[in-house]
């Protein structure tokens, strides 16, 4: 027995894919999924106003026309009784029955076709092949010309390092600053003498 050697995305691929679109494509197919599953509860609902309106619709003509006497029935021989006419609440019980399976039946088969959706599009649209990654052959608009080796140098340090420095220092004075307390502002009978 042979195993495909698919290679799984890393996070190192997908925290570059996340920074070269500017979002996650996990949260972008989710969001695909919800607009679908939201337009089959849409069409639901829909079929059952549809539904309740024609019930409606068929108890005020029913309550309208005039009722014809009934044949009376026969034995064996004569016709068959005809199928009475079914209660409304039989017609409404029978509706929420057929939107339950209606309703189980699309969400299944979207489920399925989203899940397929999901795994192909992560596999094949939002996938960084591994030898991009480790050659380093992909470079972001933003980091061109940016020089990203190791620059530390043997005789000391560069000017890259010595402005980092300087910046690191920069921040922990301006985080001083804002951790000291302010004073408090002087009340009206206060001077401040």
């Amino acid at each position: 027995m042979t195993s495909a050697t698919t290679s799984l995305p890393t996070t190192t691929s997908s925290l570059l894919l996340c920074e070269a679109l500017g979002f996650s494509p996990q949260l972008l197919l989710d969001d695909i999924i919800n607009i679908a599953n939201n337009a089959v509860q849409d069409g639901v609902n829909g079929m059952e106003e549809f539904l309740v309106k024609w019930v409606e619709e068929r108890e005020e003509r029913q309550a309208k026309e005039p009722k014809e006497p009934e044949p009376p029935a026969k034995g064996k021989k004569g016709k068959k009784k005809a199928e009475q006419p079914k209660e409304p609440e039989d017609m409404t019980h029978e509706i929420e029955q057929g939107l339950v399976a209606f309703q189980t039946l699309l969400e299944y088969h979207t489920d399925i076709a989203f899940d397929f959706f999901e795994a192909w599009s992560l596999r094949n649209i939002f996938f960084i092949p591994p030898e991009f990654e480790k050659g380093r052959v992909v470079v972001l608009p933003h980091y061109e010309g940016a020089d990203l080796g190791n620059t530390s140098s043997s005789g000391g340090s560069s000017k890259s390092e010595a402005k980092e420095r300087e910046l690191v220092e920069e921040l922990d004075e301006l985080r001083k600053r804002l951790d000291e307390p302010t004073p408090k502002p002087l009340s009206e009978g206060q001077t401040s003498g």
